[in-house]
């Protein structure tokens, strides 16, 4: 969509009319040849000189999720909008016909009028419309279910993890590990419907976490498989003292195992505004060890499934348990930076993945493109490559070939290592096992981070090793990380944290007890 220009219409408003943008500062007042607009937050005037009226007013004016429209008047050179809320003066903005409004405007209600504008000339005001940016606000405790528009709003249901809510099918998908929402409520009871695929597949059934009050995982928590239907309702928390509560739930399997959509909540009192965010907030990018592929097996014979495998145990999620922080996932085990055991194409890979909304359960990239922009972190977690190299450049026999597919592997990395770096302004921690070795990603990955640093006025990728897969006995399904090894690969990280961040652990590291991290 068209984003309106600043500098453009400050621009447009001196060649033509003299319009003027209000900025939101208080006390000032923005003068030219026509018209004089106070903000102050006493007293907010308009006065305009004469103009000759010999424009047809717009007709037709419609403002409809921040997208304005209207028919053109013939010898209009420029169409000047008009808001106002509550019936004060908030701006006046020079527009066409598919500008977006989102970036001048905070979820609302307002009213607006349109002028059409030429030298010398105007029109009359067109009819006043009414219009709302974002969800219509309504009393969240007038509601006990939330559904359809309700959901894609904080204001009723605070989404955690990447999300992308389908107007037309009123559902809020969401889709790596750790993603989920907090809802509030007084009552004794609440339930939701779940869109879940894999539901009938018990390798890939998805289970969900629900924390009710301040419940801290896996000290606390209840886990639910949601297998009954594709869609289903389950009652996440029941028999509760009559009161204000608070629900977080988490999704603990991975993407590739399932996608899961939220239709509706419901309680049998009436729902209260949600807890908000908390103060820091991490990115941590992966494969496997992210996901907590297999971490519960006993043994490595054992095949990975939903149920041996809990992302809320992996390194990521216990990193940000330990600091008490927002967690964003992106993730999915066997994927690399370039190729991967799902695809060698060199086309569907995590970069690739991390514009767009997620990862399907069918092994593809959902086409959703994601706001990444408007994300701020204050620390990024990579755990990649060690798939590029299983999977596909270790067997690659020619020593010649090898060398070239290893910088064109380099130049990956390079590639989304420098668009983090000019995306987000945080430190880089870059996890891998192995250091000289030319045959595994560890190597490749220093060299990278090294070059790009010496490119900055200062680091800002920092690259440590962390306990390999099966340190002492501790493997997982297929050869892969346990809780333990996860756990161990925590105190790493806090480290590099502490001496480098300085930040102050919430709670301690979670101590391996085989009876809770092990299962059959």
């Amino acid at each position: 969509m068209k984003k309106i220009s600043i500098l453009l219409l400050f621009l447009l408003s001196l060649l033509l009319v003299g319009c003027t943008v209000v900025t939101s500062s208080s006390n000032t007042t923005t003068e030219n040849n026509n018209t004089t607009i106070s903000t102050d937050s006493n007293s907010q005037t308009e006065s305009t000189t004469n103009e000759v009226n010999t424009l047809v007013a717009p007709t037709n004016l419609k403002i409809e999720k921040g997208i304005v429209s209207f028919d053109l008047v013939e010898g209009a050179q420029s169409y000047t909008l008009k808001i106002r809320q509550n019936g004060e003066f908030i701006m006046n903005l020079v527009v066409n016909n598919g500008d977006d409004l989102t970036s001048y405007l905070e979820d609302g209600e307002y009213t607006a009028t349109i002028q059409a504008k030429a030298e010398k000339k105007q029109s009359e005001s067109s009819e006043e419309i009414e219009f709302t940016m974002g969800v219509k606000i309504i009393d969240i405790t007038t509601l006990s279910r939330l559904s359809g528009e309700l959901l894609s709003s904080d204001r009723y249901v605070n989404m955690s993890g990447r999300h992308y809510f389908n107007e037309t099918e009123g559902r809020m998908y969401f889709y790596y590990t750790a993603s989920g929402f907090k809802v509030s409520f007084t009552g004794t009871k609440l339930d939701a419907t779940i869109l879940a695929t894999g539901y009938n597949k018990p390798n890939n059934e998805a289970r969900i976490v629900v924390l009710v009050d301040g419940e801290v995982y896996p000290e606390g928590g209840t886990t639910i498989v949601l297998n009954k239907a594709m869609e289903a309702t389950y009652t996440l928390v029941e028999g509760l003292t009559q009161g204000k509560h608070s629900v977080e739930v988490l999704k603990r399997s991975e993407a590739i195992d399932n996608t899961l959509a939220l239709s509706d909540l419901s309680t049998d009192g009436h729902f209260e505004t949600p807890d908000g965010d908390k103060e820091k907030k991490i990115l941590v990018i992966g494969a496997s060890g992210s996901t907590g592929y297999g971490n519960l097996a006993k043994n490595t014979s054992v095949t990975k499934n939903t149920y041996n495998s809990d992302g809320l145990k992996a390194f990521a999620y216990l990193t940000s348990r330990m600091y008490d922080t927002e967690i964003d996932e992106i993730n999915a085990s066997g994927w690399g930076v370039k190729w991967g055991w799902n695809s060698q194409s060199g086309l569907a890979n995590i970069p690739a993945a991390f514009y767009k909304t997620g990862i399907l359960s069918t092994q593809s990239i959902e086409k959703i493109n994601y706001d990444y922009a408007h994300e701020e972190y204050d620390l990024i977690i990579i755990n990649l490559g060690m798939n590029d190299f299983n999977a596909y450049l270790k067997n690659i026999s020619d020593e010649t070939e090898f060398e070239a597919k290893t910088v064109e592997y380099m130049n990956a990395v390079k590639s989304f290592y420098n668009a983090l770096l000019s995306i987000y302004d945080c430190p880089i921690l870059i996890l891998h096992t192995a250091n000289g070795n030319k045959k595994a990603e560890g190597y490749y990955n220093e060299q990278v981070a090294s070059e790009i640093n010496s490119s900055l006025e200062s680091p800002r990728i920092f690259p440590i090793i962390i306990p390999a897969n099966g340190s002492g006995t501790n493997l997982g399904a297929n050869n892969h990380a346990n809780v333990q090894t996860h756990i161990w690969t925590v105190d790493k990280i806090s480290e590099w944290i502490s001496k480098n961040l300085g930040w102050t652990k919430v709670r301690d590291n979670l101590e391996f007890v085989p009876s809770r991290d092990q299962v059959d």
